[in-house]
């Protein structure tokens, strides 16, 4: 779209008459392709170190395996996102990113649980069958539970549920379709590229080894002191919840761009006139400086909605805002609290 606006207006910009000129103020088209590309590179990045992961922990062949299953998810998800409308764009990208450690759960526990059906002897085919079966519904529940944890985000009366309404229906998107491949992509795989085990190869113990005597020593402690344990734990969580006031409470960062915007407000019935002239001089001041760019000015009413978190304003004969465009955004941050000094 941003491709297609830029064509048409090149067009007008042909046909104008001599002394008026058309100039891009705000290209979203721009800023867009430039954060979602940081994104995507992001996304990649995920994905080959949650599939590097697996190699190392599960070994090559069931890491691919598992791998598979998180990148078919992706795909799907991003056909659904086509089928929909859903734009490739921060939070949809975020959202796919942020479910990343969840996709591959299903299908680890498949696997694992199918490998040991046949550790303990279970024909290949009964020892899968026997997998899908007893964990279907406990990973459905688990899933179900997850997407649920991001819905109140969804319906926030707020400008929350509108900004991060695609970050939800992404996130539990994709995690459906985690489960799905789990039960259907991960059985076909397990039963076609798998091995069972032979007779000689079966283990007499299963989960036995020094890691796993570790593990028993350490949950029998834990068992043997449960009263001790759980009001450590207490203690922890009341912790915890006290460090809050520590934590920067900022729901959404600061954008790193190189305009901020100045609000002018001048005493009720002034006429629009004279705000325009104000807004001229102080236009004229803000020129003066080597770090502007370039500023656009709207009398009585804020400008189109360009961004969505920006809030529309007007009509006020009495009000004017200011874009600036600073030549780096470390100088639009540095800026504009000189500016609104100045000028307060």
């Amino acid at each position: 779209m941003a491709k297609a606006v830029k064509k048409r207006i090149q067009s007008f910009s042909e046909t104008m008459p001599k002394g008026f000129e058309l100039t891009s103020i705000y290209d979203q088209g721009y800023e867009s392709a430039v954060a979602n590309q940081g994104f995507i590179l992001n996304l990649i990045i995920s994905v080959v170190t949650v599939v590097a992961i697996l190699l190392f922990f599960i070994g090559f062949k069931n890491g691919l395996l598992i791998g598979s299953g998180l990148v078919f998810s992706i795909f799907a998800t991003l056909i659904v996102m086509f089928a929909n409308g859903i734009a490739l764009q921060r939070m949809s990208l975020a959202a796919i990113i942020i479910a990343m450690g969840i996709l591959v759960d299903n299908a680890i526990v498949v696997s694992d649980s199918a490998l040991v059906n046949m550790q303990r002897g279970m024909r290949k085919r009964i020892a899968i069958m026997r997998a899908c079966s007893s964990t279907a519904l406990p990973l459905l529940a688990a899933t179900a539970i997850a997407i649920l944890t991001f819905l109140p985000i969804y319906y926030s009366p707020h400008i929350t549920g509108e900004l991060l309404s695609s970050l939800v229906i992404v996130i539990g998107v994709s995690l459906m379709f985690s489960w799905v491949f789990a039960l259907t992509q991960t059985p076909f795989f397990i039963q076609e590229f798998v091995r069972r085990p032979r007779p000689d190869e079966l283990t007499g113990e299963l989960f036995s080894g020094k890691y796993y005597d570790y593990f028993r020593s350490s949950l029998r402690l834990v068992i043997k002191y449960r009263y001790a344990t759980v009001g450590i734990l207490s203690v922890l969580l009341v912790i915890s919840a006290w460090s809050f006031q520590f934590i920067p409470k900022v729901f959404v960062p600061s954008l790193d761009k190189q305009y901020f915007t100045l609000d002018m407000w001048l005493p009720e019935g002034t006429a629009i006139e004279e705000t325009d002239r104000y807004a001229t001089d102080m236009v004229e001041s803000i020129q003066e400086y080597s770090q502007t760019e370039m500023v656009s000015t709207y009398i009585g009413r804020t400008p189109p909605r360009y961004y969505l978190s920006n809030v529309s304003f007007g009509p006020q004969p009495n009000y004017a805002q200011l874009l600036v465009k600073c030549k780096t955004s470390g100088e639009a941050g540095n800026c504009m609290p000189c500016y609104k000094t100045q000028f307060a």
